[in-house]
C-alpha cells in the first residue's frame, strides 16, 4: 500500500528540513513521537539512521513508513510522491 505526500506531511518534512541536523545530531536527540498531527506521529530512530512514522487512517486503521535523512527534498519536490506503508 501506498501513500502520497500530503500537506500534513510536507509540513512535517519542511519542519524536519528547518532544524538542518546532520543525521549525527537527529541520532543524539531520537524520538518517536517528535512531530504529531492528526494523521501521523513519529520521530527519528538512530540506529537505523532514519525517520520512522504512523500513520493514521479516518477508519481508525494504522501503518507505518520510514523514509530517510537525505529523502526530505526529494519528497517535497514531488520526485517521490508517494511512501510505502506497512501494516503497525
Amino acid at each position: 500500500m501506498e501513500i502520497k505526500v500530503d500537506e500534513q506531511l510536507k509540513g512535517i518534512l519542511e519542519e524536519i528540513k528547518g532544524f538542518d541536523y546532520s543525521v549525527d545530531q537527529w541520532a543524539e536527540i531520537e524520538s518517536d513521537d517528535m512531530f504529531q498531527t492528526q494523521s501521523y506521529c513519529g520521530g527519528f530512530d538512530g540506529d537505523a539512521k532514519s525517520f520512522y512514522f504512523r500513520y493514521f487512517t479516518k477508519a481508525g486503521d494504522q501503518f507505518w513508513f520510514d523514509f530517510r535523512l537525505e529523502d526530505i527534498t526529494s519528497l517535497l519536490s514531488g520526485a517521490i510522491p508517494v511512501l510505502n506503508l506497512a501494516p503497525d
